[in-house]
């Protein structure tokens, strides 16, 4: 299950992408956002890729004053990409 979630803080706007899957390894959430040779992860049933994607992603965000993140949930499962952009 995947929820997207939209917040209005201060003076920004930030978008939550939210799923319920195993989470990332801490060395996958460190190397998101940084170019590199493709890398992919295993788990138990799926094998997903997080190369280049996520460097789009961090340029797109930061072309438009944003931030992007990703991390686990704390006290579930599941990871979160965090997408921040200051409001002008």
């Amino acid at each position: 299950v995947i929820s997207i979630h939209l917040k209005e803080i201060r003076n920004s706007i930030e978008v939550l992408i939210i799923d319920d899957g195993p989470g990332l390894s801490p060395e996958a959430i460190k190397a998101f956002g940084n170019r590199r040779e493709r890398r992919s992860i295993k788990n138990k049933s799926h094998e997903f890729s997080l190369g280049l994607g996520s460097v789009i992603m961090k340029t797109i965000a930061e072309a438009h004053d944003g931030t992007i993140s990703m991390e686990n949930l704390s006290g579930r499962q599941g990871a979160c990409l965090r997408i921040t952009f200051r409001k002008r």
